[in-house]
């Protein structure tokens, strides 16, 4: 009995050490809409609201409507000046922060009117999948569907 305790709680550090460490490529699926940009160039800095699923920092974001355009790595995710580590619909408009590419302006590449995504590869949907699928609701894990279709990614 004690020590099925001992090895479960064991289990318990293991698995959550390499959700720590391999969990870093997990990109959650996320859909967002520009309301305003505050900064056409890098950074892009843009008042957002999230359409569907789950906006962290770190997520890696493109526009599908111009074939996946890469805009960069969600740098900062703010609600009336104040980080959030996580942003959904509920968490209403936001401002986002996006570092990369120097060439890439607003207005110029893509338009408020192009809705931008988290960019998923099958790494990042393997290790949401392996490390975080308790923490996607069904409504995630239909975008997370949807996207991996448009990304091209099996399984």
């Amino acid at each position: 009995q004690y020590q099925r305790r001992v090895h479960g709680v064991y289990l318990k550090e293991i698995k959550e050490k390499r959700k720590k460490e391999e969990g870093k490529v997990a990109v959650f699926p996320c859909v967002i809409k520009a309301i305003a940009f505050f900064n056409k160039k890098d950074p892009l800095i843009m008042g957002v609201d999230v359409v569907e699923g789950v906006l962290k920092p770190n997520t890696p974001v493109c526009v599908p409507d111009k074939d996946n355009l890469y805009l960069g790595l969600v740098d900062s995710i703010e609600s009336n000046h104040k980080p959030l580590a996580e942003a959904r619909r509920e968490s209403g408009s936001i401002a986002i922060r996006i570092k990369g590419d120097s060439t890439i302006m607003a207005g110029r590449h893509f338009e408020v009117t192009n809705k931008i995504v988290s960019k998923l590869t099958f790494d990042s949907v393997e290790a949401l999948e392996e490390y975080f699928d308790d923490e996607l609701n069904k409504d995630d894990k239909s975008l997370l569907k949807k996207l991996k279709k448009h990304f091209g990614i099996l399984g």
